[in-house]
């Protein structure tokens, strides 16, 4: 191929490493003769989830001892499809939510725990499955503590009632 310089090369994909190299193309009188190759040069292409923009904002209302609201402002209005992931607080393992939208109900969650959680924007795609973003920041919130769970007295009774005074059992 004779080309001029710079050559743009597309399309390519995303998220993919290339390597390429040049030859002149020599001509003596009528013999035309490609060089020796240049030495290898490469590139990658940004990442895929560059594409799809993180949301930001990230927030956590409405908390008690076992749920918490999960809401996030998109980057853009027609972004609506999101991967959210939470786990305690120096935990190791993520649980995954996928395909959410905000705001978003967490629940059955532990009382008196730390939490973080991120979201990543899924992009459309016209060729197929959705462009995942870059997972966000994590931001935490914190459960309420544990309620008291006790059980309710029975088999009340009062008994020795005198003038100023009276036993009372339960």
């Amino acid at each position: 191929i004779v080309q001029q310089t710079p050559y743009t090369v597309q399309p390519l994909l995303c998220g993919t490493d290339y390597e390429w190299r040049v030859s002149a193309i020599c001509q003596l009188g009528p013999i035309i003769l490609p060089s020796n190759p240049s030495a290898v040069q490469s590139f990658s292409t940004l990442g895929c989830n560059n594409l799809c923009p993180a949301p930001s904002a990230l927030t956590s209302s409405n908390v008690n001892d076992n749920s918490a609201e999960l809401s996030w402002t998109p980057a853009f209005a027609f972004l609506t499809d999101y991967n959210l992931r939470y786990r305690e607080v120096g935990s190791m393992t993520w649980t995954d939510v996928n395909n959410v939208s905000t705001p978003y109900s967490l629940m059955s969650l532990n009382c008196a725990t730390d939490y973080e959680w991120q979201v990543q924007t899924l992009c459309p795609n016209p060729f197929g499955a959705p462009i995942p973003g870059a997972w966000t920041a994590s931001s935490n919130f914190s459960t309420d503590i544990c309620p008291v769970l006790c059980d309710v007295p029975g088999n009340l009774s009062s008994s020795n009632i005198g003038l100023y005074n009276a036993d009372l059992s339960w």
